[in-house]
């Protein structure tokens, strides 16, 4: 594929937010991105029509001009989020004191759960080869009443007094990654944290990619901001029963907040995440004081138990997405 990408420009006030680097490693991504939107279109006569618009786009993983206006010191960060009807929810990892963070918590596959996708992973081959000589195939759901607004990453930030959220442009896409990864995961009996970077697995984690996506009338309008209602903080706890409980303290919820948005991405180890720390730090700042306090997300910590038992897994994410479609 020949590289048009190359001489990507990031408007400026997300260019400030990136060190040199990530900025190198995010066009090599958005190049990868548009393969996967021609493989797409290529293979699929209905996907012409629906993502016609989108294959104009040169940038995919910044959200539309639109957005990035209504959004007062604008970031991305790493969470699945969506809406239930009209309520709004994003999962991010629970970053509180002694809380050891770790890749892999969980947030995929319990959203995955909640919109009720049915992923064939016992029928996915096993080879990049058999992979890529398969037709793309397509991953229903069945609740109807959910909408993804982004499966792995969106930009956050401040509009009228609301934390909002906006999501990049080429969501229907990138998601193709993030399913990828999880279902890397879940075949993968002995797999560690990382392996998914190794030079010797990535061409089968890029051929899954390729392959599987989403029904795309699981996604909520990608031109659109949405203000945040919940937030729901994951973290993995030993071996007790998956719990979801609510913050009732309202200093309590703003001091999560800050302390979310502040470490997350910092602590990812891809150069995919390389901010500038001080600017990433200074807009943290800015939105908690642009944040309203009458009109601040409801806070949930969801405790999922570790196993590495995939059944046991596939048992205690269900649980944890019943639990929270019932708060939602």
């Amino acid at each position: 594929m020949k590289k048009r990408y190359e001489s990507l420009n990031y408007p400026i006030i997300l260019k400030k937010l990136y060190t040199p680097k990530c900025i190198e490693y995010r066009k090599k991504f958005n190049e990868k991105m548009h393969a996967y939107l021609e493989r797409r279109v290529s293979q699929i006569s209905s996907e012409k029509i629906s993502l016609h618009d989108l294959s104009k786009e040169k940038n995919l993983i910044i959200p539309n001009e639109t957005i990035l206006n209504a959004l007062d010191n604008p970031f991305d960060v790493i969470t699945a989020s969506g809406l239930k009807n009209d309520s709004s929810f994003l999962f991010l990892e629970d970053y509180t004191p002694n809380t050891q963070i770790k890749e892999g918590v969980g947030k995929t596959a319990i959203l995955l759960k909640l919109f009720g996708a049915r992923v064939p992973y016992e029928e996915i081959p096993s080879t990049a080869e058999e992979l890529l000589q398969s037709d793309m195939k397509r991953i229903p759901f069945e609740n109807r009443e959910m909408r993804l607004i982004s499966s792995d990453m969106l930009y956050i930030g401040i509009n009228e007094g609301l934390l909002t959220v906006g999501p990049v442009k080429g969501e229907q896409i990138i998601s193709q990654w993030d399913l990828a990864r999880h279902i890397f995961r879940v075949k993968d009996p002995n797999y560690k944290s990382g392996k998914h970077r190794e030079v010797a697995t990535r061409n089968y984690l890029e051929s899954i990619g390729a392959t599987y996506y989403l029904d795309h009338d699981v996604f909520a309008d990608a031109r659109k901001s949405y203000s945040v209602d919940n937030i729901f903080l994951i973290k993995r706890k030993g071996r007790e029963n998956s719990a979801v409980i609510r913050e009732t303290s309202l200093q309590k919820c703003l001091k999560e907040i800050e302390l979310t948005l502040m470490k997350n991405p910092s602590y990812h180890r891809s150069p995919f995440w390389g901010i500038d720390e001080r600017e990433h730090k200074r807009r943290v700042k800015n939105i908690m004081k642009g944040l309203s306090e009458k009109r601040i997300p409801e806070i949930y910590r969801v405790s999922i138990p570790n196993y590495a038992n995939r059944q046991k897994e596939e048992e205690i994410t269900k649980k944890a997405a019943e639990k929270i479609s019932q708060i939602l």
